[in-house]
Formats: C-alpha cells, sequence, structure tokens
C-alpha cells in the first residue's frame, strides 16, 4: 500500500544526502503539495512537521495530517506540485537510481490500479511521477493496520490483515518465501489488453489483480511468452490437462506455480470468459477452486505462510459483496483446516476495509 510513511522511508533510501533526518526530508517531500495546494497550519501559520509529529507519520502511527488531505481537492493540483517538485527531484533524489526507486513506489501503489498505472507512464518525467506519487500516498490511510487472528490450531493458522496483497510478492528477496494467490481466467491469459488496443481474446484488465500482477512481472523482466511457457511448464510437471485436447482452457480451481526470488505464485484458475470475452464464476465454482487451491497448498506449500485475496467481488462476475467473500474464504479454510500447515492470511485491500465487519487494530 502506498502510504505517505511507506512513500517517505522508500523516497529516503534513494536520497542524495542518506545523512538527512526524517524531519528535514518529509518537509522537503511534502513541500510542493504544501506550496501548490496552499497548505497552512492552525492560525495561518506555515505548515512544517516537527520532530514529534514526523516519528509518528513515518512509523505509521497517526494519519496524514488534515490541512494536506483537505488540498487534494484543489483544482490542477497535480500539474501545480509537478513544477514545484523540480528542486526536490534534483536536490533530494539520486536520479541515476530513479528507475528502481520508482519500481518500488510502483509496487506499493499497485493494489490501487490507476495510481500504478499513471506512475508507470510517467517514469521519464520524475516530478509527475513524484506528484502522481504523493497525490496517492495523501489520499490513502496511513495508520498501519494489525493482523487479527481467526484460529490457531498450532500446526496452522488464520488471520486477516488489511494491505497491499503484492506487496507480499515483490521486493527484495527472501530466505524463506511465501506463497501469493492471484486469481486468474482459466486460460492463465499472460497479456494485458489496454482500452485504447484492439485485441483478440483472452484480455487482462489492468484494474484487476490478474493484470496488475502482468504489470509487476513485466517490470521485473519476465515477457509475456516467457510467462506463458513457465505457467505451461507448471502444469504439465504436475500432470494437468486442459478442459479437452487441443484448448488452451483449464478447469476451475487449476493452480500453476510460477516463483520469483521473493515468492512463489499460486495462480488460481477462478473466471471462465465467455463468448465476449467477459469472465464469469459462480459461487460455487468458487468454492471449488478455493478446494482446490488448499489442497495444492497441502500437497506442495510445504509449511510456507500463505497470502490470499479477496474473490469474486470485482470482474469476475460472481456478484458477492466483500463481507461475503471474506466469510467464504474464511468458511472454506476453517472447513479444510486438516490442509493447513502454515499462516493462512487473508490480505483486503485497505480501500476495501470499510465494507466489511473486521476489527482492524490500529498500530
Amino acid at each position: 500500500m502506498l502510504t505517505l510513511a511507506s512513500l517517505a522511508k522508500t523516497a529516503k533510501r534513494y536520497a542524495l544526502d542518506s545523512s538527512i533526518s526524517d524531519e528535514a526530508f518529509l518537509n522537503a517531500l511534502l513541500e510542493p503539495l504544501v506550496t501548490a495546494g496552499r497548505v497552512k497550519a492552525r492560525g495561518g501559520k506555515e505548515f512544517s512537521l516537527d520532530k514529534s509529529r514526523t516519528s509518528l507519520v513515518v512509523n505509521g502511527k497517526c494519519d496524514v495530517p488534515n490541512s494536506l488531505r483537505k488540498a487534494l481537492a484543489r483544482y490542477g493540483l497535480e500539474d501545480a506540485m509537478t513544477c514545484e517538485f523540480e528542486s526536490f527531484v534534483e536536490d533530494r533524489i539520486d536520479l541515476s537510481l530513479f528507475e528502481p526507486f520508482a519500481n518500488e513506489v510502483i509496487g506499493l501503489a499497485s493494489g490501487s490500479g490507476e495510481a500504478s498505472l499513471r506512475m508507470a507512464t510517467a517514469l521519464e518525467d520524475p516530478e509527475r511521477f513524484m506528484a502522481i506519487a504523493l497525490l496517492e500516498a495523501v489520499k490513502n490511510e496511513n495508520r498501519e493496520s494489525a493482523v487479527q487472528p481467526v484460529w490457531d490450531s498450532g500446526t496452522g493458522s488464520l488471520c486477516i490483515e488489511v494491505g497491499d496483497l503484492l506487496a507480499h510478492g515483490f521486493g527484495k528477496p527472501r530466505k524463506m518465501k511465501q506463497i501469493v494467490v492471484v486469481p486468474v481466467d482459466t486460460t492463465f491469459a499472460t497479456e494485458i489488453t489496454w482500452g485504447y488496443e484492439s485485441s483478440p481474446a483472452p484480455m487482462v484488465s489492468p484494474k484487476t489483480l490478474h493484470g496488475q500482477w502482468l504489470v509487476r512481472m513485466g517490470m521485473a523482466g519476465v515477457e509475456p511468452d516467457e510467462l506463458a511457457d513457465r505457467i505451461e511448464s507448471s502444469l504439465r510437471r504436475r500432470s494437468v490437462e486442459p478442459v479437452k485436447k487441443g484448448c488452451t482452457e483449464y478447469p476451475v480451481g487449476t493452480v500453476a506455480i510460477v516463483p520469483n526470488a521473493r515468492s512463489v505464485f499460486y495462480l488460481t484458475a477462478i473466471a471462465r470468459l465467455d463468448e465476449n470475452n467477459n469472465a464469469r464464476a459462480t459461487r460455487e465454482e468458487i468454492r471449488s477452486a478455493l478446494n482446490a487451491l488448499l489442497e495444492t497448498y497441502d500437497k506442495e506449500g510445504q509449511g510456507l505462510d500463505i497470502f490470499i485475496p479477496l474473490i469474486g467481488t470485482g470482474e469476475s462476475r460472481a456478484g458477492l459483496t466483500h463481507q461475503e467473500s471474506l466469510d467464504l474464504i474464511v468458511s472454506e479454510v476453517t472447513a479444510n483446516r486438516s490442509l493447513v500447515h502454515g499462516r493462512v492470511t487473508i490480505v483486503v485491500y485497505r480501500g476495501d476495509a470499510n465494507k466489511l465487519e473486521i476489527a482492524t487494530k490500529e498500530g
């Protein structure tokens, strides 16, 4: 999740002056918004964050100041901030490392779809990139949410987390990998079709989790053809056959396993594509797919932690509310707890948390 805390921490790692204090760096990062948005402190005083407030913000212990968030409604703010970011980009950021920095920030914003895509198109314009990133970060809740346990059986457990699923899948390599579940269509499509393009079926929308994952894989240097080969190899190794000979569609619940340096992705076939290239799934198909996923986890998961997003709430047209999806996943994991030999975490996108009856604790 791209928050003010995560943006500030990430940007500071790429600062020209590594000795700069958190207070000075955060205020410099906020200055374009403060100036363009005409932000003032109480009583009309000049806006700045002191050492104590900086610590709370950077460590996710408090939300974004209201005066910053109110400025988001100002007309033409992004353009004005882009101009104001010129000195910050020149004086504060090591531009020789801008590409890896930008990729990290896009990764943090992956759950927000549109913002991450807009940043990806602004890689050649660092000032514009920073304006988009800061606006997205200020918009989002800054306080970290604790994981809420559901049950713990000793060898396995289930919990709920409000956060960013793909943040668990991309980033620095981990000695102990973790499994990240990505719902896909039954053809395991590997190419995104953007709104301005015409393309034969199947199409993957960049707004879906499947599409966001493909964007991140592309940023990591994995081309669609290579990815398709890796998926096919995984299915062939496990003797998974298409629904009929000569076609590229697999049964609902089929899992393709694609690892990277940090995690192991379980691409789980949830939705079928109809003749109009629309993804469709029923509640029972999602239930069946969850059972198949847990069986795969039992056989091949090696006790690794596994992260599962809400399923069936978006373009699969299953018609589930966010609460129904959460309840369904909790029910199926609980009913199959004999297959769980690690920690299962259901990841709820922060923007959807208010649609659920979960008591996430603020950090």
